[in-house]
């Protein structure tokens, strides 16, 4: 194996936050969820996502860079494998969780990493003084957001620990710690519905 540059590699690290961004935006616009259905001209794009065209242009391209999307010629542009995993529709979906880590509160909070280690309170107190769960609970579209990336983590994990083990002998499960009583706990929820031809539990409970 060729060894790599270590200056190079550093550097790529070092701005793997614009990466991230890139993919925040894509999932933000919901390019790939336009991109569902096969490759776009980057204007048809820009059309359905209501963006500008040439900065849309921009970003798509910032994408196929990094292996999101695939560019052919003439500004056409089709999702990878990875790309799919950012439609909302894929069982493997991590678009709220790709918005998610772009909002500006989450992004801040993580700018002051250096003060949080230094003074061992939190990023996002030494940035905005306040409680995160009371700031979140005041802004309905953040805990929205938050919520929908939960949800896509659990739904993971559940698909992973519900065939892994046999949860028959349990007469009682409690999913706690989930924030949307409209999911009735999202890994509950993934354990019985892959368990339940062979065991009917007497009580399932989320809190």
């Amino acid at each position: 194996m060729v060894a790599q540059n270590p200056v190079t590699e550093l550097m790529k690290l070092i701005s793997g936050f614009q990466v991230s961004q890139t993919i925040s935006a894509m999932a933000e616009l919901g390019i790939a969820d336009v991109l569902k259905d096969g490759t776009l001209h980057s204007d048809d794009i820009a059309r359905k996502t209501e963006c500008d065209p040439a900065s849309l242009y921009r970003l798509l391209h910032a994408l196929a860079s990094a292996g999101i999307l695939e560019e052919q010629s003439e500004r056409l542009f089709r999702l990878t494998s990875i790309g799919e995993c950012l439609r909302s529709d894929s069982p493997n979906s991590r678009s709220a969780w790709a918005r998610y880590v772009g909002r500006p509160y989450v992004r801040q909070s993580w700018a002051n990493l250096a003060n949080s280690v230094r003074t061992g309170k939190s990023g996002f107190e030494l940035t905005h003084q306040a409680n995160l769960w009371q700031w979140r609970g005041e802004r309905p579209e953040e805990t929205g957001i938050f919520d929908a990336a939960m949800s896509e983590l659990s739904r993971s994990g559940g698909n992973a620990i519900a065939p892994a083990h046999d949860f028959s002998a349990y007469k009682l499960i409690v999913d706690i710690g989930g924030g949307q009583p409209t999911m009735h706990g999202t890994l509950r929820t993934s354990i019985t519905s892959r368990q339940c031809w062979m065991w009917k539990p007497q009580s399932v409970m989320p809190i």
